[in-house]
């Protein structure tokens, strides 16, 4: 199954950042932040760096890189970004 997914989308993948992500709907990424965060009060301004984040983000890193490391190494990729993001997740 992996091996069709696009590898191009799979590098950038990883640099990608909850906090910067869109939604059809600007309450819908609202509410989701702020649930991400903690935050009671859905509505409001969702903070633009928080701790919860930053492990999102690491986690969804380390979930892509383990899915996608057969498929880079069999075309010689430079596993450098995969092995830090993997390493960054703290994924067992």
């Amino acid at each position: 199954r992996e091996q069709y997914f696009p590898q191009n989308l799979a590098a950038q993948a990883l640099l990608t950042r909850i906090q910067d992500a869109q939604a059809s709907q600007e309450q819908d990424r609202r509410h989701i932040l702020n649930s991400i965060a903690g935050i009671d009060e859905l509505e409001s301004l969702p903070l633009a760096q928080h701790e919860n984040y930053d492990k999102l983000n690491l986690t969804f890193r380390g979930r892509v890189s383990a899915a996608i490391w057969r498929n880079a190494i069999e075309l010689g990729e430079d596993m450098t970004n995969y092995q830090n993001s993997l390493a960054g997740s703290q994924l067992r």
